[in-house]
C-alpha cells in the first residue's frame, strides 16, 4: 500500500497524536508543508511555541514563501517523490492547511484528506489557515476528545478502509494471468535449511499446480535479513502479501513471530488463508479449487 493523507484540524486538536495511532498499524512518516517556514523562523528567534501570536506569524511567513517561489509545495513533491521510491513506506501524513494546496495535491497525487477535531478546543481564528480548516470536504473526519482507545480504533479503521481500498484497484488493474497468486508463509529466521524447505515446497506445488503464480517473502526479501530491522523487513512482507489472491502457511508457524504477524494481517484484512501439514494438503487443497473453476 502507498498512501497520501492530508492531515488538517485546527491548532491543539491532537493531529501529532493522530498520527502516532497510525504508526501502531502502519509504517508511517510525517511532514509538514510549514516544514521549510518553520526552520527559517528558528533561525529567527522563534522558540518553537504554538501561541496565536506564533501561528499568526507561520502563517504568514509560509505565504511570503508562497508568493515568492512556490518552494513550500516543491518541498512537499519531493517528499513524495523519495516516499515513492521506498518500499516499506505505506503512508506519507502531510501537515497542509490551505485549501487551494490541499485541492492542488488530491489533483497531482491523488492524496486523500484527514480532517482531525476536538471538541474541547476552541477554533483558533487569527490566521486564515486555522479558521477555514472546515470549509474543505474531507475523505475521513477524527473526532478526538481525548480518549486514546477511540484514537487507536479510529486509527486502525481508516488504515484497514485505506488497504481494501488499494487492494480492490489494484486487483482492478492487474492483469489476470494466473487462476490464483499465492503467499507462502513459511518460519525463516535467516535459516538456509528454511529456505531450502521453501523451494521444495514450492518446486512440487508448480509441477501440478502451473497455473497458479506462488510467492516468497523469504526469497524476496531474505537477503536483506541482517540488514533491516524486523518492523521493516515484515513490512517489505505485508507490501508482498498485498498483492497475493491468499495465503499458505507451512512449517513451524507456531514458533514464527512473522508467520504469526501474516495470518493477524490476512484475518484483519479479510484475506482468505489455509495452514498445511505438508504439501500433499495443499495439492488437495488446490486441485479441488482447480476443479472449481474449471
Amino acid at each position: 500500500m502507498k498512501e497520501i493523507l492530508i492531515i488538517n484540524g485546527s491548532g491543539g486538536v491532537g493531529k501529532g497524536e493522530f498520527v502516532k495511532a497510525l504508526k501502531r498499524f502502519a509504517t508511517v512518516r510525517y511532514i509538514s508543508i510549514a516544514d521549510k517556514a518553520k526552520s527559517i523562523a528558528k533561525d529567527i528567534g522563534w522558540d518553537q511555541q504554538k501561541r496565536e501570536r506564533d501561528r499568526k506569524f507561520l502563517y504568514d511567513l509560509k505565504h511570503l514563501i508562497d508568493e515568492y517561489n512556490d518552494y513550500n509545495y516543491h518541498y512537499v513533491q519531493e517528499e513524495i517523490n523519495k516516499f515513492l521510491k521506498k518500499r516499506y513506506e505505506e503512508i506519507l501524513c502531510i501537515d497542509m492547511r490551505e485549501k487551494e494546496q490541499i485541492e492542488r495535491a488530491k489533483a497531482d497525487f491523488g492524496a486523500k484528506t484527514i480532517l482531525v477535531t476536538r471538541p474541547d478546543v476552541a477554533q483558533i481564528t487569527s490566521n486564515p489557515a486555522d479558521k477555514n480548516v472546515n470549509d474543505i470536504e474531507y475523505d475521513f473526519t477524527v473526532d478526538n476528545d481525548g480518549n486514546l482507545n477511540d484514537l487507536l480504533l479510529t486509527a486502525r479503521n481508516i488504515v484497514e478502509i485505506l488497504r481494501q481500498q488499494w487492494r480492490a484497484t489494484h486487483k482492478a488493474t492487474k492483469p489476470n494471468e494466473y487462476n490464483k497468486v499465492i503467499y507462502i508463509s513459511h518460519p525463516f529466521g535467516g535459516e538456509q535449511k528454511n529456505i531450502e524447505d521453501i523451494e521444495r515446497i514450492i518446486l512440487s506445488l508448480i509441477k501440478d499446480l502451473p497455473d497458479y503464480l506462488f510467492l516468497s517473502p523469504c526469497h524476496a526479501f531474505g537477503y536483506q535479513y541482517k540488514e533491516l530491522d524486523y518492523e521493516q523487513g515484515l513490512s517489505e512482507c505485508i507490501w508482498l502479501l498485498d498483492q497475493a489472491d491468499e495465503m499458505w502457511v507451512f512449517g513451524d508457524w507456531e514458533n514464527s513471530k512473522g508467520c504469526f504477524a501474516e495470518i493477524d494481517y490476512c484475518e484483519t484484512m479479510h484475506i482468505p488463508y489455509h495452514i498445511f501439514k505438508n504439501k500433499e494438503e495443499a495439492l488437495n487443497e488446490g486441485n479441488t479449487l482447480h476443479d472449481r473453476l474449471s
